[in-house]
């Protein structure tokens, strides 16, 4: 018999509750191999019988097939077979590969080396449930789909064995997680296989179509309600926790045959932990095959019924709600040209002609542009419902403004502004403390379920993209669309728009820094530029108005009182000297990379708070190489420093005093 602790540590075992209420669980031990120096073989039997699988229990000599009529009833659940495994002294548990199978179990072979997994592995399995095979030198994963009965056990390259199981064989189940696996939560998540998994198929084994396979889909009669008396229904219904939410889900899909995505998107984002719709686009693809409850829409009907939903249950049929309102001209609203020409433009505006209330804009400006002090005045503006903006009709609307870095300085600048505007405040509202991050969907659904629960905002401003996306690549498209769809579900979820701040690229003629698919997404995109004595903020895109508006504006240096030493505390504000835009050629071509990343890193350590205060140069340094080309020494990291340094001294944009750097007046503001 099996000793007392590995019987123990089995009756502990966990699955993900897809593979839990599969009926195709087998037991298994370990068995001499009859090959001269060839490792114990790992060999099913039958739970209930301990029969070796493909012999019929009972029957000498009787053999069944895998996944046969005769074979099913003799395979058991997930907890049958943890028990009869205890009992009969086996090694484990394993599942059997049936056709019809809705998942996938992926084998990966000698990819295991001192306790750590291949990094391509990791990036092949990552967000599905994963864990170490009973040798400890494999991985076993498991997707939604059949991706078929494959093999590269032994490739020519030397690299990881790697083989698919749908319909065939049996695969061994231990709960040894992956670190990646109890990280990322994904302890009861079977996903669907990512495009890196796809396309590594494609290359190791040949193309292939997935296909999708429910698990016990229900053959129950459906209530055969419309859409539009769905979503009645789906306004009087909770979603509740992940598995409520996915249980409605699959009633849905049940009772709209697949074609209801729409419905669900739609109520899903009355919930917090909506991700967008994307995510909702590849579950909805599991629904049909998801058993966390069995629910069909009579019981989703009844709950909404019980919440005061006027759909009476029983007698609800079609006939009943003729007189409900139906989708004009059906589902997609076809429309003729001149019926569509004649509707009322839903555009509206913040500042008309010049920021719109879309869904995403972006003002951008090299480092101590003004970037932050403009956008600041137009938000003041909005927040104070003033009449114009340079000679822009004004929409009052209410701000939220995260000040994502240089903190100190802002709150200087607020200060500046209401002592010049004599206001005791501008009434927008601020986020300083905790600065959320686009790159985590966690993190949004908090911030949307914050925002939600106040007044709407008109307006969401992120000063700036790059802190407020910390860990992403700028230059990747991947990482900047994942943040730019945050931004997109923030918007929609909260009627605000959404402007970023960000900076300038190497060349400021050439747009923002980062990926082109930030001016691409975007529905304006502002630019400030400083000249030789002034500064100008231009349309440089407009969806839906005029490109190229600019007006000049100047920085005025406000004083709010004195320090403990007696020297003035100031900052600055925004003064507007009309139209026109300044020549920025000359400050484009004297100020290099290297320069403009050391003026970055001076701010963020700084604050971007009054010019007079200074920073510790080690500090300066330690932040220009942490936000340097990873790929390179540190010496070279060293020496970019030093140069850009000395280039900046020579120019007079900075001065240093015993360690100690210190902007010029010019270069400290942003």
């Amino acid at each position: 018999m099996m000793p007392a602790s590995e019987s123990s540590n089995l009756d502990k075992l966990q699955a993900p509750a897809v593979l839990r209420e599969l009926k195709q669980w087998l037991v298994w031990k370990f068995e001499p191999n009859p090959k001269p120096g060839k490792k114990d073989l790992k060999v099913p039997h039958y739970a209930k019988s301990g029969t070796k699988r493909g012999w019929f229990p009972g029957v000498r000599g009787k053999k069944i097939g895998q996944g046969s009529s005769e074979e099913m009833p003799l395979l058991v659940t997930f907890e049958e077979a943890k028990a009869a495994a205890i009992q009969r002294g086996m090694e484990g548990v394993g599942l059997a590969m049936v056709d019809g199978c809705p998942v996938t179990a992926l084998d990966f072979d000698h990819c295991v080396k001192d306790g750590a997994i291949d990094p391509e592995v990791e990036r092949l399995i990552i967000g599905t449930y994963a864990e170490i095979s009973p040798s400890g030198t494999g991985v076993r994963a498991f997707v939604r789909g059949d991706l078929g009965d494959r093999s590269d056990a032994h490739p020519d390259d030397g690299s990881f064995g790697f083989e698919t199981y749908a319909s065939s064989r049996f695969v061994t189940f231990t709960g040894n997680m992956t670190a990646d696996t109890i990280d990322f939560g994904c302890e009861n998540e079977i996903s669907q296989p990512s495009p890196l998994l796809l396309e590594t198929c494609e290359k190791r084994f040949g193309p292939k179509v997935i296909r999708q396979v429910s698990i016990g889909k229900s053959d129950k009669e459906r209530v055969g309600l419309t859409d539009e008396q769905i979503k009645i229904v789906l306004q009087y219904t909770a979603i509740g926790d992940y598995h409520r939410w996915m249980a409605i889900g699959s009633a849905l899909h049940h009772e709209t045959e697949g074609e209801g995505e729409w419905l669900w998107d739609e109520w899903s984002q009355l919930g917090a932990d909506y991700e967008g719709p994307d995510e909702i686009r590849y579950k909805w693809a599991t629904l049909g095959a998801y058993t966390g409850n069995e629910k069909t829409f009579w019981s989703v009907l009844r709950e909404a019924q019980a919440q005061g939903c006027p759909i009476d249950v029983d007698t609800a049929s079609p006939d009943e709600f003729e007189a409900l309102p139906m989708p004009k001209n059906g589902k997609f609203r076809i429309t003729s040209d001149d019926e569509f020409a004649a509707q009322e433009s839903s555009l509206k505006w913040l500042v008309k002609g010049f920021l719109p209330k879309a869904m995403l804009g972006v003002l951008f400006g090299e480092s101590g542009a003004g970037k932050s002090f403009a956008t600041l005045d137009m938000c003041a503006a909005i927040s104070r419902g003033l009449e114009t903006w340079n000679g822009h009709r004004v929409s009052a609307g209410r701000v939220l403004y995260v000040v994502a870095e240089g903190v100190s300085g802002f709150r200087q600048r607020i200060r500046a502004y209401c002592h010049q505007h004599a206001v005791k405040k501008i009434g927008m509202d601020v986020i300083y403390d905790v600065t959320p991050n686009l790159m985590d969907v966690a993190q949004v659904s908090d911030l949307i379920k914050e925002v939600c629960e106040r007044e709407p905002y008109d307006l969401i401003v992120m000063d700036t993209f790059a802190q407020v996306t910390a860990g992403a690549n700028e230059n990747s498209g991947e990482d900047v669309g994942m943040a730019l769809a945050q931004c997109k579900r923030l918007a929609h979820r909260s009627g605000a728009m959404v402007l970023l701040v960000h900076h300038s690229g190497k060349d400021a003629s050439k747009g923002s820094r980062g990926h082109s698919s930030i001016k691409a997404a975007c529905d304006v995109e502002l630019q400030v530029e400083r000249g030789k004595d002034t500064r100008s903020i231009t349309t440089s895109k407009m969806k839906d108005g005029m490109e190229g508006l600019s007006y000049i504006f100047n920085l005025h240096t406000v004083v709010l009182g004195q320090d403990e030493d007696g020297d003035d505390i100031t900052s600055c504000i925004v003064e507007f000297k009309g139209p026109g835009k300044v020549v920025a050629e000359d400050h484009k071509k004297k100020t290099g990379k290297n320069e403009l990343s050391l003026l970055d890193a001076i701010h963020n350590v700084l604050g971007l708070s009054d010019h007079k205060a200074g920073v510790e140069t080690a500090r300066v340094h330690d932040e220009f190489c942490a936000q340097f080309d990873p790929s390179k020494k540190q010496n070279y990291k060293n020496q970019a420093f030093n140069r850009a340094k000395e280039t900046l001294l020579e120019k007079g944009a900075i001065f240093e005093e015993n360690g100690t750097l210190f902007l010029h007046a010019e270069n400290a503001h942003d």
